[in-house]
């Protein structure tokens, strides 16, 4: 069983531009109260099945929130090896987009057969630094890092981002740092990175989508939990906004302070070729990551110390589309009440980003803006299937 759900994108023009955005989700936001009365190691086993977009992310958020509540503290290594494990879920989420979604845009035959490598990295890391237990579990798993095995992981990675999606060495693309930069290494370039940001550029579209959203700011923990606990908790969970207003939280607002992306973002704002080309740096950003956190991860054996069996948990993970919010209240060991809050419902809100980023758009050309609709919809990237109609 899995709890998705999907979009419907609807566009509707008049003879020059987009007039009205309609977003519709059919996400079951209600399905989480399955988990309401559960033991909280049954919350923990079950939820990242049932959400298996993101499973790791889900995974992480759950089990920091019912640490929380139950007052179990788990040590830094617990912590760095579960961030690790999270981005590289993230890693292989990008490369999928990229890999499947970005040769379908630009033509070329499909880049599945080459995701074996990626869709193995997850699990070669987790057995690496977890080899017979669960990360995820109440106060973590046993680390008995096998250090050979986690650099190879991490290095076949890497070589397969640098030889399948940049056609180029990390160490080349970080001196990449504007915009001239990137044409020259697009133009030279056969790489599936390339084809995609050559297309953009050619057709004038590397600002399709610029708007004032904003990126989601720090969230203070007390504030959500008051905002989870109130009569309108379920408005919020659905269409989320935060003082009123609505704000986005995807892998251009981690970037956007990266060099390249800032140059970028000063000629074309937050629209469709910087969100692309961070997308890209991300999965630079986040190898090296993982290297650092890798390094000196000792052996552990995870907490077995619970401080309570009742009280109230809130975590914010950064997954692979967004900030992901997961809130518990347990109550003797058990899931009183669980929440979540996904970055989706944040990016695709009803009067956020989306519709910020089409409305009044110039659409004379149906054929062209249902293209231009699909590009920025991807690049934004739902969590769930989604369907966009023009009108």
């Amino acid at each position: 069983m899995k709890i998705e759900g999907h979009l419907e994108i609807d566009l509707y023009r008049d003879a020059r531009q987009i007039r009205d955005v309609a977003i519709r989700s059919t996400r079951p936001f209600k399905a989480v109260t399955i988990f309401w009365g559960k033991k909280v190691e049954e919350v923990l086993e079950t939820l990242p099945l049932l959400y298996s977009v993101c499973g790791t992310a889900q995974a992480m958020a759950a089990v920091t929130a019912c640490e929380q509540a139950m007052a179990i503290d788990v040590s830094s290594d617990q912590k760095k090896a579960r961030e690790l494990l999270v981005k590289a879920e993230t890693s292989q989420e990008h490369m999928f987009r990229i890999l499947l979604d970005w040769t379908a845009f630009t033509g070329r035959k499909s880049g599945a057969a080459l995701m074996a490598p990626m869709n193995r990295l997850p699990g070669c890391l987790r057995k690496t630094l977890f080899p017979r237990d669960n990360p995820f579990q109440l106060g973590g798993g046993t680390i008995a890092v096998n250090r050979h095995e986690l650099e190879l992981c991490l290095d076949d990675a890497q070589r397969l981002v640098e030889i399948r999606i940049f056609d180029l060495e990390f160490d080349a693309w970080k001196s990449i740092t504007s915009e001239a930069a990137l044409m020259s290494w697009a133009d030279r370039s056969s790489s599936i990175a390339a084809a995609l940001i050559q297309l953009v550029m050619r057709e004038g579209w590397s600002d399709f989508g610029r708007s004032t959203i904003t990126g989601l700011p720090c969230l203070e923990t007390e504030d959500l939990h008051d905002r989870l606990s109130a009569s309108s908790a379920d408005e919020f969970i659905s269409q989320p906004l935060w003082q009123g207003v609505s704000h986005e939280t995807t892998p251009f607002t981690r970037q956007h302070k990266s060099p390249l992306i800032r140059d970028l973002g000063d000629s074309y704002g937050n629209g469709l070729l910087p969100r692309l080309v961070a997308r890209l740096h991300e999965l630079v950003v986040n190898i090296d990551e993982m290297r650092h956190l890798a390094f000196g991860l000792e052996r552990d054996m995870g907490s077995v110390t619970t401080g309570r069996m009742s009280g109230s948990g809130l975590s914010q993970v950064e997954a692979a589309r967004g900030r992901l919010i997961h809130r518990v209240e347990v109550e003797n060991g058990r899931a009183k009440r669980y929440q979540i809050v996904a970055p989706t419902e944040w990016n695709f809100h009803p009067r956020g980003l989306l519709t910020h980023a089409l409305g009044g758009r110039a659409a004379a050309d149906k054929v062209t803006l249902f293209k231009q609709a699909m590009l920025l919809v991807n690049a934004i990237d739902p969590c769930v299937d989604y369907r966009v109609r023009v009108h």
